[in-house]
């Protein structure tokens, strides 16, 4: 039997499975951190090291809906019910910030 961990735990308590693509970094009383209402465009700007000998990156935009406010615990369910991966080292969703001069538009921050 595999002993998890008291993050795995977590995760599978508060979003239903562990995600396998990323892993949360962003504290969980911003969970509640409200982002947009009823839809949001994820971004994901593949500028890291990682993307350097790719001549034709690009950053990634998800459309997420949901009725009412969005925090960034619906944003973080979406990601893992999609299966997000982000292809990368950079595995370490650290912030989900509203992108400036938008309404709907908000950006992850992705670390190693």
């Amino acid at each position: 039997m595999l002993l998890m961990d008291i993050k795995d735990k977590f995760y599978i308590k508060t979003f239903g499975k562990i995600p396998q693509g990323f892993i949360i970094d962003i504290e969980p009383n911003e969970f509640d951190n409200i982002v947009g209402k009823d839809n949001v465009i994820f971004k994901n700007t593949k500028t890291c090291y990682c993307w350097n000998n790719y001549e034709n990156y690009n950053s990634e935009f998800i459309h997420i809906q949901k009725k009412g406010n969005i925090n960034i615990k619906d944003v973080i369910q979406y990601l893992i019910d999609i299966n997000y991966d982000t292809e990368c080292n950079h595995q370490f969703l650290e912030r989900i910030d509203k992108t400036p001069n938008s309404d709907v538009q908000i950006e992850a921050f992705f670390g190693s």
